[in-house]
């Protein structure tokens, strides 16, 4: 238990249920600039963070078979409450590979409701999610997905489901400046309930999709698989 900060080339592989516990005290697994690591097998949890509560990523970094789950990001002096599960910093290359973002939360709960910025990722580098799922996690400003900086991001035989931004835009992905494209992925069963837009979607950049599906997202019960300024090609409702 504790935070784990890995600042040259390496390989890391866990036994099956091996666990990277933050025990609440910042962010579990950190990767400094210019180095390049694999993660394998393992499960990153507990980590409590300004920006990037599981992960903070500044380097290249590939993820196989990893799940990243119970995270937080929370409001900091200094700070944004960004990427619950995972912060991908920019200039950073993040690949996942057969691995799951799930159960994160980006932002403070209070009486006004949560305010936070990609609850599963906050994305300003390179994001490729391949065989991937982003689920269950909770952000104002993109419950499952923020993409910013104009980044490239791919989806690529990916899910994102049930993810949550409360009162806010893109229960699945808010798409605010990423080069988002859609290779044979679901975005589906996520809302922006409280008044939000884009339960499934909400998007600001041109994105390209292919043999995708964008259902069954919602806002306060009605559909809303899409919204937002600019659309989203093959996306209804």
């Amino acid at each position: 238990m504790g935070n784990f900060t890995v600042n040259k080339n390496l390989t890391l592989s866990g036994a099956t249920g091996a666990t990277l516990d933050g025990g609440g005290t910042g962010t579990t697994l950190t990767v400094t600039a210019g180095v390049t690591v694999s993660v394998n097998r393992l499960t990153v949890s507990g980590g409590s963070a300004s920006n990037g509560g599981g992960v903070h990523n500044s380097g290249t970094l590939s993820f196989n078979r990893v799940t990243v789950s119970g995270n937080t990001a929370i409001f900091t002096a200094g700070g944004t409450g960004g990427g619950g599960g995972v912060y991908n910093a920019p200039g950073a290359s993040l690949s996942m590979n057969q691995s799951a973002v799930t159960g994160n939360i980006a932002g403070v709960l209070n009486a006004n409701g949560l305010a936070g910025f990609g609850g599963g990722i906050s994305n300003w580098g390179t994001l490729s999610l391949n065989n991937s799922t982003v689920s269950s996690n909770t952000g104002q400003y993109g419950g499952g997905l923020l993409l910013l900086n104009f980044g490239p991001v791919t989806l690529n035989g990916s899910t994102v489901t049930l993810n949550s931004a409360p009162g806010g835009q893109g229960g699945g992905i808010n798409n605010d400046g990423g080069t988002l494209r859609l290779n044979r992925s679901t975005i589906s069963f996520n809302n922006a309930d409280g008044g939000g837009e884009g339960g499934g979607i909400y998007n600001r950049i041109p994105v390209t999709t292919n043999r995708s599906s964008i259902v069954n997202n919602t806002v306060d019960g009605n559909t809303s698989n899409c919204a937002g300024p600019v659309g989203v090609p093959g996306c209804v409702g």
